[in-house]
């Protein structure tokens, strides 16, 4: 095994094997760019490598619950709140057709309804100690900075959380999602892509539907 030293552009000698693979390939890099072994320059590992400017990041799902608009984000409620009430009002009855001078004709009433929900907190931490911010005064650069990388990591952390959360909810904190909530009707989708509507659903079409013809036709006018 022919062992060689080899002279670093900083003085230092350090001795190295000569046939090993890693350095036929730094030494064939060397010598098409004009430096040899006996070459004072010749720095065969940190001169040769060629280090992208751009940081590349590992690619995650979209967060569509969060901020694709699926649903919506009620930001009225105050910070310092711990629970969320509201009032639900709805109605029964229908109207129908009726005879001259009749005397059945059916009532409509109106009932309301309370619901609370539990206001949860999500946090995470990161730490950085005072050299870390020695290396990022040293660096120079934010897009390489470990405070900042570590704070966007943290923001992202709490948004993958919340997104989690509105698809399927905490089950250890009794918290449902979309996807697991009874109030929420799922039909499956026939082979055939045809799709299946709960009354109240296709009642809620006809009414957006009518809507929208109401204001096209005013548009038109």
């Amino acid at each position: 095994m022919p062992i060689q030293k080899f002279k670093l552009d900083n003085g230092e000698e350090i001795k190295i094997d000569t046939s090993s693979p890693e350095f036929m390939s730094y030494e064939n890099a060397a010598k098409q760019v004009g430096l040899v072994k006996n070459d004072e320059a010749f720095f065969f590992a940190r001169n040769l490598e060629f280090v992208r400017q751009k940081i590349f990041m590992p690619t995650y799902a979209e967060l569509k619950l969060l901020n694709g608009g699926l649903l919506p984000i009620n930001t009225s409620i105050p910070e310092g709140a711990e629970e969320d009430t509201y009032d639900v009002l709805d109605s029964t009855g229908e109207a129908d057709i009726i005879t001259d001078f009749g005397d059945d004709i059916k009532t409509i009433e109106v009932f309301g309804n309370e619901y609370t929900n539990k206001i949860k907190s999500l946090a995470d931490a990161y730490i950085y100690s005072v050299q870390d911010m020695r290396k990022d005064r040293m660096l120079g650069n934010v897009g390489r900075s470990v405070i900042t990388n570590k704070a966007l990591a943290a923001r992202k952390a709490v948004d993958q959380k919340v997104e989690k959360m509105l698809g399927f909810g905490d089950s250890k904190y009794g918290i449902t999602g979309m996807f697991n909530n009874s109030n929420v009707p799922i039909d499956a989708v026939a082979a055939t892509g045809s799709v299946h509507l709960h009354y109240g659903q296709l009642k809620l079409l006809q009414i957006f539907l009518l809507t929208l013809k109401k204001r096209l036709m005013i548009w038109l006018t």
